[in-house]
């Protein structure tokens, strides 16, 4: 008797155990990489181009948008420089800076000019936020 009131309450506790780790792996679940974020997303929504002459995809808190311009050539950097500070002020009060978003770039080299697009996903909503595209001729 007492076997199985001992095994009913191990039983039990186990049980418990388990719906807690269960509910705490729904509550966070893994994020996914950029890389493997990009190959879910909609290529409506956002592709890279096609031969494109730098890609660059970022898991990254808001607050740190400005640091991905790092990896952009001088010419193009202070453009998004710009780009991603007012974003970033402009939706401060909106957004928690220590939000993690995933963040698309690419850039196109042609002979005659240059392309460069950009979207911002929410990496907990997995929304778009923003995006926008450039293009100039080169001198």
């Amino acid at each position: 008797m007492k076997k199985n009131i001992l095994s009913a309450l191990i039983l039990a506790l186990l049980v418990q155990l388990s719906l807690v780790s269960f509910s705490f792996a729904l509550a966070n679940p893994k994020n996914l990489s950029a890389v493997e974020f990009y190959n879910k997303i909609d290529h409506s929504v956002f592709s890279e181009y096609q031969n494109a002459s730098l890609n660059l995809k970022e898991y990254i808190q808001i607050k740190d948008l400005v640091k991905i311009t790092d990896k952009i050539d001088n010419n193009t950097k202070d453009k998004y420089e710009r780009v991603f500070k007012e974003y970033a002020a402009h939706n401060s009060k909106e957004w928690d800076n220590n939000k993690y978003v995933y963040v698309f770039i690419s850039f196109k080299d042609e002979p005659k000019y240059t392309s460069s697009k950009y979207a911002i996903f929410d990496a907990t909503t997995y929304q778009l936020m923003s995006s926008g595209k450039d293009w100039g001729l080169k001198e």
